[in-house]
C-alpha cells in the first residue's frame, strides 16, 4: 500500500513538473520532458479549437428554419384537404359537406383571404398560329410612263373637294411621303385593319395594330377619314367595293377604261366569279393613264409578301393586272 502511494505521488509530481514547473524544476527538465510538455500544450490548443468550431457550427444550424422558405408554415385543414400557408394569412375551416356539383369545395363558400395579391395565371400551352404571307404577290403591273406622280398639295382640275381629300390622304402614306410599311414586314400588322377590328387577334402586333390582308381596309379607311359616312357592306375583301357600288346607283363603272375618276376605288379580279384580287384608290388621271395608291402593295420585301402603301405611278389601265387579274372597274364614292 505504501508503495502504491509512493508511485501515485511520484506520477502526480511528474505531471505537476511538466504542466506547472517552478523555475528550479524547469531548469531540471530533460529534453524528453520538454518535448512532452510541448505535445501536451499542442494537444490542449487543438482540443480548444475543435470545441470552438463545433460550437459555431451548432449555433449556425440551430438558427436556420426547417422550412424551405425560411419560415414556419401553418397547416390548416379545409374540408378533407390540408392547405399549407405562411403565418399571418388566416384561412378558416370549411365544412366538408359544402361541395359543388363535382364533389369539391364550392367556391362561393370559401372564406375570403385578406391578401390582395392575385394568384398567378398558368402559362398558356396553346401555340399561336403564325400569320402566313400570301403565296401570290398582289403586284400591280405598272407600265410606268414618264409622267411623275401627282402632287398631294396641288388640286387637280375638275374634281370635287371630297375626291381631292381622298387622293391627298391616300398619297400621304405612299413611298414618296410617309412611306408606310407594316410593323415587322410580312406580319400583316397594320393600323387600318385594327380600325375596323378585322385583324387576327392571335398574331402579336404593336398596340393599336392588327394583322390582316389589308388593301381593302386601307381603301375603306381613307374613304371614311375623308368624309364618306356610308360604307356599310364594305369588308376586308376587295370585291366588296364592287358590291357596294352595285347598291349605290351611279357608283359602279365596270370596265378597265370606263371613266376612272380621282377618288374612285379601282378593283382587280374576276367579276363573273365574284373574286377581287386587289383594290386601290385612283389619285390621278391623265392622258388615259391612272395613278393608283394602294395598301398591302409594292415590291415583295419578306418571303414573297408585300407590306407597303405604294404609288404605282401612271399606268395603262387596259393592260394592268394584279395577280394576273385585270381591272374589273371603278367605284365612285358618294
Amino acid at each position: 500500500m505504501s508503495m502504491a502511494r509512493a508511485l501515485h505521488s511520484r506520477t502526480r509530481h511528474k505531471r505537476h513538473i511538466l504542466l506547472r514547473p517552478t523555475p528550479y524544476e524547469l531548469s531540471r527538465l530533460t529534453p524528453k520532458d520538454i518535448r512532452t510538455r510541448r505535445m501536451i500544450f499542442a494537444s490542449l490548443i487543438l482540443i480548444l479549437l475543435a470545441s470552438l468550431i463545433a460550437g459555431l457550427i451548432y449555433l449556425g444550424s440551430s438558427g436556420q428554419s426547417s422550412s424551405p422558405v425560411g419560415q414556419n408554415l401553418v397547416t390548416t385543414t379545409i374540408g378533407h384537404k390540408s392547405t399549407t400557408t405562411a403565418p399571418g394569412i388566416s384561412i378558416s375551416s370549411t365544412p366538408s359537406s359544402t361541395t359543388d356539383s363535382q364533389g369539391g369545395i364550392a367556391l362561393s363558400t370559401l372564406p375570403q383571404s385578406s391578401s390582395t395579391i392575385a394568384a398567378p395565371q398558368a402559362p398558356s400551352t396553346t401555340l399561336e398560329p403564325v400569320y402566313s404571307p400570301p403565296t401570290t404577290v398582289p403586284n400591280v403591273t405598272t407600265t410606268t410612263q414618264s409622267i411623275p406622280p401627282s402632287s398631294t398639295t396641288t388640286t387637280q382640275p375638275n374634281i370635287s373637294q371630297l375626291d381631292q381629300s381622298i387622293a391627298n390622304l391616300a398619297s400621304s402614306f405612299d413611298q414618296y411621303h410617309s412611306a408606310f410599311v407594316e410593323a415587322d414586314p410580312g406580319s400583316g400588322c397594320n393600323p387600318f385593319s385594327a380600325y375596323f377590328h378585322r385583324g387576327d387577334p392571335s398574331v402579336p402586333c404593336p398596340y393599336g395594330w392588327e394583322a390582316n390582308y389589308w388593301c381593302a381596309d386601307f381603301a375603306e379607311w381613307v374613304w371614311v377619314n375623308s368624309g364618306i359616312s356610308d360604307v356599310s357592306g364594305i369588308t376586308d375583301q376587295a370585291i366588296s367595293f364592287i358590291y357596294w357600288g352595285q347598291n349605290h346607283p351611279g357608283s359602279l363603272h365596270l370596265g378597265a377604261t370606263n371613266d376612272p375618276q380621282v377618288g374612285d376605288a379601282v378593283v382587280w379580279g374576276n367579276y363573273s366569279s365574284g373574286y377581287g384580287s386587289h383594290v386601290g384608290l385612283v389619285v390621278g388621271v391623265q392622258n388615259g393613264q391612272i395613278e393608283v395608291v394602294s395598301g398591302n402593295a409594292g415590291p415583295a420585301i419578306y418571303n414573297g409578301a408585300v407590306a407597303s402603301v405604294w404609288n404605282s405611278g401612271y399606268i395603262d389601265p387596259s393592260s394592268s393586272t394584279a395577280d394576273g387579274y385585270p381591272i374589273i372597274g371603278y367605284v365612285t364614292p358618294s
